[in-house]
């Protein structure tokens, strides 16, 4: 067994506990890479006198900031925008009939970006949530070829790996390659999760896929669920841009599978596919039953 390290205490203007008030002149103490009490500056110091101090001064401690959903490979957007000589920026659409244009844009300036790029663009945007105080992520990964980048980071969380398709073979080729990236951890501090696109972007016989394999590796699975009136539209009765447009752009056949005639939250939890522990990012378009089957289901949100 390794020796013990000496006590370090962190000392600021003031410390935020979150789960308490505010401390004035607080302090925490760390010791073996553990927080182990925390305070006044005054109390720490009389508990710990032989710790070693670290003053920030005119600061705010506080823990770090989770940040549960991110695309960090696209973290160099605005470059390959500028490169393909369209506008820099990812925001996200002010209204649901720009959503279909947006997914479009980012399909299209997204393609032709190697490998090497995404792996770069990934280990950048891993660098900016440190610098901006982040301290653990659920980040979504399409490219297993640049999970190098994750090696080396102190972040905490999951890697959710990306799947979406309509054709059975292609998402089973796809979770074949995923199941071997699964062999390793991603980082020394991050785990795996498994990401089922959307319920637009996979079939119904996808999606069953997709959370099989979530139960067969024992994998927290993260969606995009309930984003915009386009795809509680589509759902619904199979209608608007995601049909006529991103279904056209994509190859699909919008009438091979029956939309399920209900809103996005009912069609998962109607099939008992929302687990609890997994993760809904967005649910922006729900109404009072779709609140109350997210509480059944025993996501988060």
């Amino acid at each position: 067994m390794g020796s013990l390290q000496k006590p370090i205490l962190y000392r600021s203007r003031f410390l935020l506990p979150i789960t308490a008030p505010p401390v004035e002149d607080g302090a925490v103490v760390v010791e073996n890479g553990r927080i182990c009490a925390l305070g006044t500056h005054r109390e720490m110091t009389a508990a710990y006198p032989d710790a070693a101090v670290v003053d920030f001064g005119d600061a705010v401690l506080l823990p770090p900031m989770v940040n549960a959903h991110t695309h960090l490979e696209l973290s160099s957007f605005a470059v390959w925008s500028a490169a393909a000589g369209e506008p820099d920026d990812l925001q996200a659409p002010d209204t649901s009939q720009e959503f279909v244009d947006w997914i479009l844009r980012l399909v299209r300036i997204r393609r032709p970006i190697t490998e090497e790029q995404c792996h770069d663009s990934l280990k950048e945007g891993l660098r900016e949530s440190l610098l901006a105080g982040t301290g653990a992520i659920g980040d979504i990964f399409t490219t297993p070829g640049a999970v190098s980048a994750y090696r080396q980071s102190p972040l905490r969380g999951k890697v959710f790996v990306e799947v979406l398709g309509h054709d059975s073979d292609v998402v089973g080729e796809r979770l074949s390659a995923i199941e071997a990236v699964l062999q390793s951890h991603p980082g020394s501090c991050l785990d795996w999760g498994l990401s089922p696109h959307a319920p637009y972007t996979l079939s119904s016989a996808a999606i069953n896929q997709v959370f099989a394999f979530a139960d067969h590796q024992n994998l927290q699975c993260t969606i995009h669920l309930a984003e915009s009136m386009d795809e509680t539209r589509f759902l619904k009765n199979g209608s608007g841009a995601i049909a006529d447009r991103l279904y056209a752009a994509a190859r699909w056949d919008p009438t091979a599978d029956p939309v399920p005639g209900c809103s996005p939250v009912s069609a998962l939890c109607r099939k008992g596919r929302l687990r609890p522990g997994d993760l809904v990012v967005h649910g922006v378009q729900v109404d009072s039953a779709d609140i109350d089957l997210l509480k059944q289901s025993g996501c988060s949100v």
